[in-house]
C-alpha cells in the first residue's frame, strides 16, 4: 500500500467514525496533519521529465572529468586527478540542480571534499613538502562544520515550514 493511501485513508476514516462537528481542537488538527501528510505525499512523486537534466549533468561531468585530466593535469596520477574533477564537478552540479537543503549539503560537501583529495594528493607527492598536520585538520572542521551547518538549518527549515524544499522558502517570505 503506498505511503499517500495510508495518509488519506487514515483521514477518511478518522473524519466518517467521529464526524467533524464532534471533533475538538486536537481531532481536527490530526485530521489536517494527515491531510497535509497525504497532500506532501502526491507532490513527492517526481515525473520523468524531472531528472533528464540531473541525467545529462552527471553525463557532462563525466565526459569532464575524463577530458580535463589529459589537458590540464594538476596530480601526478590521472587517476587523482579524474577522482578529484568528478567530485568537485559533481558537487558543483548538485548544488545547481538541488531543490531541497540535503542536496545543497551534499553538493557543498562534495566539492569540500574534493579539494580535500587534491590537497592530499598534491602535498604528498615526492616534490610536494608533506602532509601537514595542521591544514588537513583544518579541511576536516570545515567539512565537519559545514555538515552541522547544513543539518542545523534543514532541522530550523523543516521545524519552521515543515518541508526540506527550497521553494517553500521562496514562497513563505515572499
Amino acid at each position: 500500500m503506498p505511503q499517500h493511501s495510508f495518509w488519506q485513508l487514515t483521514a477518511l476514516t478518522f473524519s466518517k467514525e467521529y464526524g467533524l462537528e464532534d471533533l475538538d481542537e486536537f481531532g481536527l488538527s490530526e485530521l489536517r496533519r494527515a491531510a497535509r501528510a497525504a497532500q506532501r505525499q502526491k507532490t513527492l512523486h517526481r515525473p520523468l521529465g524531472d531528472y533528464t537534466l540531473p541525467f545529462w549533468a552527471l553525463a557532462l561531468v563525466l565526459l569532464v572529468s575524463l577530458t580535463l585530466p589529459r589537458i590540464y593535469p594538476i596530480a601526478s596520477s590521472t587517476l587523482v586527478d579524474f577522482a578529484w574533477y568528478w567530485l568537485g564537478l559533481t558537487g558543483i552540479f548538485t548544488l545547481v540542480t538541488a531543490t531541497d537543503m540535503l542536496k545543497v549539503g551534499l553538493g557543498l560537501l562534495l566539492t569540500v571534499n574534493s579539494m580535500d583529495l587534491l590537497y592530499t594528493a598534491v602535498i604528498s607527492t615526492p616534490q610536494g613538502s608533506g602532509v601537514g598536520i595542521v591544514p588537513l585538520g583544518l579541511l576536516s572542521l570545515v567539512t565537519i562544520l559545514l555538515a552541522l551547518a547544513v543539518a542545523y538549518l534543514s532541522g530550523l527549515l523543516y521545524g519552521r515550514l515543515k518541508t526540506l524544499e527550497l521553494s517553500a522558502l521562496y514562497q513563505h517570505y515572499r
